[in-house]
């Protein structure tokens, strides 16, 4: 599966032998890059109203899904999207406040992001 939305990385490891010689070395670990450009954005997010808004860089195609699921990865939210769509609201007035992780499927491609409610 291909993810978008996720933060780069760089680890370096760094290290000297503890045997009876005189060596050292260094390796640099590069992780994913950030995309060029986010495939989708959330608004308001956070919302005071529970109400968020997924907008689409271009039209759903057939077979695309939101799914919202609270931290612990139950899902709470399934919604297969009209062909078509642009922008979708997405209501979750229902639920506590706090964290949820919204996944917008379409062409194979993830879309992944955190949506705050905090009604106060």
């Amino acid at each position: 599966e291909n993810f978008t939305g996720l933060s780069g990385f760089t680890l370096d490891i760094c290290g000297t032998a503890k045997l009876p010689c005189d060596s050292s070395s260094c390796t640099t670990l590069v992780g994913i890059s950030e995309p060029v450009s986010t495939p989708a954005r959330v608004f308001p997010n956070p919302s005071k109203s529970g109400i968020f808004n997924l907008q689409m860089p271009a039209p759903a195609t057939e077979g695309a899904i939101v799914e919202i699921f609270n931290p612990a990865g139950q899902l709470l939210y399934r919604k297969t999207i009209q062909s078509g769509q642009q922008e979708i609201p997405i209501g979750l007035s229902g639920l506590a406040d706090g964290w949820y992780i919204l996944r917008w499927q379409s062409n194979g491609q993830n879309f992944v992001e955190r949506l705050f409610k905090n009604s106060r």
